[in-house]
């Protein structure tokens, strides 16, 4: 433990709000080990923990219900891999009395409970060694790289690392083996505990089927989900489920968990809230690939709506990809390409329809930053509504817009 000038707190505090369904995955996991995924800031003094969360009930346009939230951090005198510092010279009000956490520190999840008097959930977490196998040096180091230009003060609720995290930074780097062998470690070693957290072995176990997924290999990533799901069922684990039946191609069953999705999805927040979107987003999938499916079986000889079907489903995956998912990336891309083939197949490559195919596949190349292929593109785009389509159409305007802003790029 860092040493320093003033005595070291017992406890510490931090205020927050958080949704209703956050401070429930708090209560599911009691006795689970947590990690904050950054510096996490705290305050010696409990006053300015009740100042930050409020009190009560509000609402918030983007959060919808939020609910007052006191952290109680308390840091056992034996514990030895805590690093923090008080930082109250650094911070813009003196009064804060604020202590910073470092990367890398662990708790173990003790108590959610409500105060009637303060209207306000207290969640009380200790500080623990039992992380310091897991959360390595590298998952310090690459969270270190990641958060230099951010603030240090970070939601703890919105920053939950359970055990198997360091496997997720596995999994973005394709590096699917490596974190299949790091979540059944994670594993082994939580159950292997006295009294394993069920929360905890579940989200392992889903997070396996999620690499299984990646891979190609839905039978194996359904295994995991189904498992999962008999330890508690969420909309989370629903529209996996639906995500490994859609790669098995069995739109029924994928349309059915989906479904199960949104409407513990519409439950929780009837309000609205982005999982919806991301829901309704995956249901359109399974009709667009539903239609593919259709029109490559029943009718192969109307090559136009077949090249439509598969422009649109380009669309929907580049949409997607703007969250920077490679694999949405290559998808996108693959159907775009498809219904180009399909057009010169038809011999409708010189067409609307297909300009607006290369504008697409043109804009893709622009978000990722390759603009010498986005250029041709365009200016093939151009081209082809140039001589389609008249000079003031909104696809040819689009166009033109797109090449002179991707020319100041250049």
């Amino acid at each position: 433990m860092l040493e320093l000038e003033l005595p070291l707190p017992s406890i510490v505090y931090r205020g927050t709000q958080m949704s209703k369904t956050d401070i429930e995955l708090f209560r599911e996991s009691k006795n689970c080990l947590i990690s904050p995924n950054g510096f996490l800031s705290t305050t010696r003094n409990r006053e300015v923990a009740q100042f930050y969360a409020g009190s009560g009930v509000s609402t918030s346009r983007r959060r919808g219900e939020i609910h007052a939230v006191i952290f109680e951090l308390v840091i056992p005198s034996d514990v030895q891999s805590i690093v923090f510092a008080d930082i109250s010279y650094l911070s813009k009000m003196i009064d804060e009395q604020e202590f910073l956490f470092d990367i890398g520190t662990t708790f173990i999840v003790s108590d959610v409970t409500y105060a009637d008097v303060e209207q306000t959930w207290i969640i009380r977490l200790i500080g623990s060694d039992q992380g310091r196998n897991i959360v390595s040096k590298e998952y310090i180091e690459f969270y270190r790289e990641h958060t230099k230009y951010l603030s240090p003060t970070i939601k703890l609720g919105e920053s939950l690392a359970i055990v198997g995290r360091l496997a997720w930074i596995d999994q973005c780097q394709g590096k699917y083996k490596d974190a299949q062998a790091k979540l059944d470690l994670a594993y082994e070693l939580e159950d292997q505990n006295g009294s394993p957290c069920q929360q905890m072995l579940r989200n392992i176990i889903v997070d396996n089927g999620t690499i299984h997924l990646l891979m190609g290999q839905p039978n194996l990533a359904l295994n995991c989900y189904l498992r999962a799901d008999k330890m508690g069922s969420s909309s989370a684990i629903f529209n996996n489920i639906g995500l490994a039946y859609r790669q098995k191609r069995q739109w029924e069953k994928a349309l059915e968990f989906f479904n199960k999705a949104l409407a513990r999805d519409q439950q929780d927040w009837p309000n609205g809230h982005y999982r919806i979107g991301i829901t309704l987003d995956n249901i359109g999938r399974v009709y667009n690939a539903q239609a593919l499916n259709i029109k490559e079986r029943l009718d192969p000889i109307d090559r136009l709506l077949f090249a439509q079907t598969l422009h649109n489903l380009g669309i929907a995956y580049a949409d997607s990809s703007a969250k920077n998912d490679q694999q949405d990336d290559k998808k996108a891309f693959e159907y775009f390409q498809r219904a180009l083939s399909m057009h010169e197949a038809n011999g409708s490559a010189w067409s609307p329809d297909a300009a607006a195919t290369l504008y697409e596949q043109a804009r893709l190349h622009e978000r990722r930053e390759e603009y010498r292929e986005a250029l041709e593109l365009f200016i093939q785009a151009r081209n082809i509504q140039q001589a389609t389509l008249p000079r003031n159409h909104r696809q040819t305007t689009e166009t033109r817009i797109a090449l002179i802003g991707l020319k100041i790029e250049l």
